[in-house]
């Protein structure tokens, strides 16, 4: 399932829903803004997922968040703050992004549902 979802993302661009980075030089590097929003949204698709603080420990011991964050560990606060900054406004369109993708790929015409 990971597998498909990861390809989904890739396919519909999911890079072009995040606001432009912004780049400094001063701390530590920051993940990979595109991981982290696969995560993210991988973790609202996942039923297991209540909190943030689950998904931080997802990404510890769960293979599937492993694969999606590349080995990675952010914090509940990291997912948090990412949700709030980059999400809030775009959630809507990456939905129908996705929602577009599966019935193209599918064939699912939504006036009979």
């Amino acid at each position: 399932m990971v597998f498909e979802f990861d390809e989904i993302c890739e396919e519909i661009g999911i890079e072009r829903y995040l606001k432009p980075a912004e780049i400094s030089f001063l701390g530590r590097p920051g993940y990979n803004r595109v991981d982290l929003l696969k995560t993210a949204l991988f973790g609202a698709m996942d039923k297991t997922l209540a909190s943030l603080r689950e998904l931080e420990d997802a990404c510890k011991v769960n293979l599937r968040y492993r694969h999606l964050m590349k080995n990675e560990t952010p914090s509940y606060r990291t997912f948090g703050y990412f949700i709030a900054e980059e999400l809030s406004e775009s959630i809507g369109d990456i939905f129908k992004a996705v929602m577009g993708y599966i019935c193209e790929k599918d064939h699912v015409d939504l006036q009979h549902l």
